[in-house]
């Protein structure tokens, strides 16, 4: 593993607890609640179903506190022909996108959860031109909080707005 790889995935990794809570908070947007039927009450002693989506992939990004733009960026090309993020996505991997954007207190004030499969068949993947990064080995599509608002891709998020003034 390349060392600028391992450092991010360190860093990345302080923020798991982080992580942790604020998906075991939203787990009820993961959960499907039914009343049950008549039968299943009078029969089985059964009220309410709950429904639990089965097993979910969740995909998971952090960016450091210098990046202003509220935006999902996916990289999209790297040099060499290596696979990318995108096109494993486009494959059908992941089921749900944790994005979150940290500060220097090791916590993550602003995220979003994306509906992965909703964000496949939204046209959304391919609305946006690929950025090459200033390494010009990378680069990426930027997808607006708000574009994935409007397309229904948002499970839950805390994103206030497009970009945070300094």
């Amino acid at each position: 593993m390349r060392v600028d790889v391992a450092t991010d995935w360190r860093w990345a990794d302080g923020y798991l607890p982080a992580i942790h809570r604020i998906l075991k908070a939203n787990a009820f947007h993961l959960i499907d609640f039914e009343i049950a039927d008549t039968n299943a009450d009078l029969k089985q002693a059964t009220d309410m179903i709950i429904n639990i989506r089965g097993k979910m992939s969740i995909a998971v990004r952090l960016r450091r506190p210098k990046y202003d733009y509220r935006d999902l960026t996916i990289r999209a090309w790297r040099e060499g022909n290596i696979e990318t993020e995108l096109q494993k996505i486009e494959r059908g991997f992941a089921d749900v996108y944790f994005y979150g954007w940290t500060n220097a207190n090791m916590m993550i004030p602003e995220w979003m959860l994306i509906d992965v499969n909703r964000l496949r068949f939204s046209g959304l993947l391919a609305a946006y031109p690929i950025t090459r990064n200033r390494d010009q080995r990378t680069g990426f599509i930027a997808i607006p909080h708000s574009a994935l608002h409007e397309a229904g891709c948002v499970i839950a998020s805390t994103v206030h707005g497009g970009v945070i003034a300094r």
